[in-house]
This record gives structure tokens, sequence and C-alpha cells, in this order.
């Protein structure tokens, strides 16, 4: 009974993740950034082919944790034999010593079963299990590093369909007012209306051309959606502008705690480190156990041999002069490669901050002067007098706020970009 309430708690749980999960591909829902990240990460061919190495990480660790289990063999022949003098079976077939025939047999069968274990390998296969375990750190890593990349890349696809949408609306909403100033205007003579004509095809013109960049906006949020092209999407998000106030140097300790492609590199020299100390393993011998027990006769299984045998064995190898020079040496390189990382993760903390102090700050001056030209123009626009002056005042007007646009678009960039460098949301 409990089972099957477990199991009836299991199905209703399933429905209701499986009712979300149905959620977030409906075209008329409206796509947040959380929704727009996890849906970039679900179908990521890169990403998914990093979980595969995952798991390929997992099946060797349990393949060299099996090093440590004793070793079985199981081996039945059956040899049919016309000889003159005694043979040996090969190796595949179990080694058997074989008498030349005696009255009419020629056929001999044989069954058994060996175990080999290792009692002591010079720490050769600790350190492969070490190595292996290792291996499944670093790629868990690689794994973390991709998916940031994929989430930085949402992220700037993301803020950048949110620009295009707004300066859409923006050049839609100037290019009417622009209209509506050329109504109420009376050109004095054929130059101005070449004037106003002009200004008028410069708003239309802007039109079509914040057109082009949401199509491509667009389309760069459907394939880092791992959408098809002709899908429809909508999203929705806050295109404000993103503030922050702490020091650089705080940002610079979450980066060398967070970001994984520093930890790849730790586990990449903790790799040479145990390659370095099995190549020193060389010359420590094995310590190896063996049994084995088998049945053995012609015609019948009459014969019984049993053996139990205790090995040393050292392998000469050429190698074992070389092999650690060479481990110590791509240690030292990867410690080098690690220390040039650092630094590269530093720079880009500090490259992206700045970037982000400016664009806060410069947002601030272009609010500032978007609210001094609307306050004018809405006095213009009160007292009525619509001359050729008042579309070139509406062009600059529209100028300023797409200027102010822009800066929050470079703001909001500029912190996905810092939150990558960190390794970590601000």
């Amino acid at each position: 009974m409990k089972k099957v309430l477990i199991l009836f708690f299991v199905l209703c749980a399933a429905g209701v993740n499986g009712q979300e999960y149905f959620s977030r591909f409906n075209p008329s829902a409206e796509i947040t950034l959380e929704t727009a990240i996890r849906l970039g990460l679900e179908n990521n061919t890169q990403l998914l082919a990093a979980a595969q190495s995952i798991m390929i990480a997992q099946s060797r660790v349990s393949e060299t944790s099996m090093m440590r289990l004793p070793q079985f063999d199981l081996l039945a022949t059956a040899t049919s034999y016309d000889l003159d003098s005694v043979s040996v079976l090969p190796e595949a077939l179990g080694l058997r010593v074989i008498y030349p025939q005696q009255g009419s047999s020629s056929n001999f069968y044989g069954a058994s079963v060996s175990a080999v274990q290792y009692l002591y390998s010079g720490g050769r296969i600790s350190g492969s299990i070490k190595m292996s375990r290792a291996n499944l750190k670093e790629e868990q890593s690689k794994y973390e590093t991709e998916k940031n990349k994929v989430i930085l890349k949402v992220k700037l696809a993301f803020y950048n369909f949110l620009y295009a949408t707004k300066y859409l609306e923006l050049a839609e909403k100037n290019y009417a007012a622009a209209q509506n100033y050329a109504k109420k205007q009376n050109p004095r003579n054929s130059w101005e209306r070449v004037s106003m004509v002009a200004a008028a095809e410069r708003f239309r013109a802007e039109i079509n051309t914040a057109r082009r960049d949401y199509r491509r906006a667009y389309q760069s949020m459907l394939e880092n959606l791992n959408k098809e092209l002709d899908s429809e999407i909508k999203i929705k998000g806050d295109f404000k502008p993103f503030i922050y106030e702490n020091e650089v140097s705080k940002l610079n300790l979450w980066a060398m705690q967070f970001r994984p492609e520093l930890q790849t590199a730790l586990y990449e020299v903790e790799m040479y480190n145990l390659a370095a100390n099995i190549s020193l393993g060389q010359k420590y011998p094995d310590v190896i156990l063996g049994a084995s027990f088998e049945k053995v006769g012609e015609n019948t299984l009459s014969n019984t041999n049993k053996q139990i045998s205790l090995a040393v064995r050292l392998p000469l190898l050429y190698s074992y002069f070389t092999q650690p020079k060479q481990k110590k040496a791509q240690q030292k390189q990867s410690a080098l490669r690690r220390a040039d990382l650092e630094d590269s993760i530093r720079q880009q903390v500090l490259t992206n901050f700045d970037n982000l102090m400016f664009w806060q700050q410069e947002i601030k001056e272009r609010e500032s002067s978007v609210a001094a030209l609307s306050k004018e123009i809405k006095k213009s626009e009160a007292a009525g007098v619509f001359g050729i002056e008042s579309l070139d005042a509406l062009e600059a007007y529209h100028k300023a706020q797409a200027s102010y646009l822009e800066a929050v678009k470079e703001n909001l960039l500029s912190k996905a970009q810092l939150e990558w460098a960190v390794g970590q949301d601000l």
C-alpha cells in the first residue's frame, strides 16, 4: 500500500512538472530572461556534448575503481587433436599442455576459473583512480564553463532584442509626430518645402533601419533559444539601467572563487601531479596473488588441478628515466597556464567593470538631456508654432532619446558581460 501511495505522488508531481515544461514552449506566452536562459540551455549542442563528456568520465571512474577488485577469468575448451609430440595450446586457449594421443582418444576438454589480485602496485592503481576522479571534476568544470558561455549569449541576445523593440517603437512614434508637425506647417517657399520633405524622409528611413535591426535581433534570439527560425516569440523584460555600487576588488575575489575555468586549470594541475607520481611509481614492483581451479581430461573432466601463486614483478621500462621529467614539465606548463588565466580573468573583470561604470554615468547625463529636451518640446507644442525648425528640433529630440536607449542597452550588456567575468549574477 505504501508503494502505491509513493507511486501516486510521483505521477502527480510528474504531471505538474510536465505542465510547467510545456508552458515554456507556448508561442503565445511571453518569454522572460529566466525562461530564455532555461530554453537556451535545454537544446544547446555544445552543452549536450559537454554533458556526454561527463558521462564518459563517470564511466572511467567506475572502471578504474574496479581495478582494486580481483580479476576473474572463466575458460572452457574442447580440443580435437592429432599429435606426434607434446604441444601447448595458445595463451587465449589456456596454455594447456597436450600429450600425443593414447589409444583412440583425440579429444581434450577443460574448464577453469582463475583470479588475480594486485596486493601492491606502487601506487599506480590508486593513482589511476584519483586521476579518473580529477578528470571527472575537470569535465564538470568544462561543462560549467560552456554553460556560462551559453547564458552570456542568451543574455546578450535578450537585451539586444529588447533594445531593438524599444528603438522601433521610438522610431514609429517620432515618425508619426514628424508627420503631424509637417501637416501643421505652411512653407513660405520651395526651399522650405524641400527641407520639410527631407526631414520627413529621414524619419521614414530611420523606421526602416529600426525594422531591419529588429529582424536581426529577432533571428539572433531564436538562434540562442534553439528554436526554428520561423517561430513566433514574445519577450518580456524591464529595459531599465542597472546600478552597481560595490568595488572591483570584491568582484575579483568572486571571480577567483566562481569562475569554472580556474577550477578546470586546478584539476589539470592535479592530474599532472598524479601522472608524475604514477610515472615515479614505476620503480616499485607489483605484488600479485593468483589462484586457479580447473577440471581437465580426455573425453571426461576427470582430472582436477588447483594452484595459488604469489608473484613479485618489476617491469624494466626504458621510459622510466624520461617519463617523470615529461610529467613534471607538463605540470609546470599547467601551473603557468593557470597563472596566465588568473591574470586574464582579472583583466576581463576590470574591463567590464569599467564599461559598466562608464555607462552608469552616461545614462544619467543622457537621461537629463532627454528630460530637458522633452520639456522644451512640450512648451513649443503648447505654443502652437510649427515652423520648419520644428522638424529639426524633433529630429534632435529623437537622436537624444535614441542615444539614451543605446546607453541603457550598453549598460545591460556590460552587466551581462561582467556577470560572466565574475562567474555569477550580480
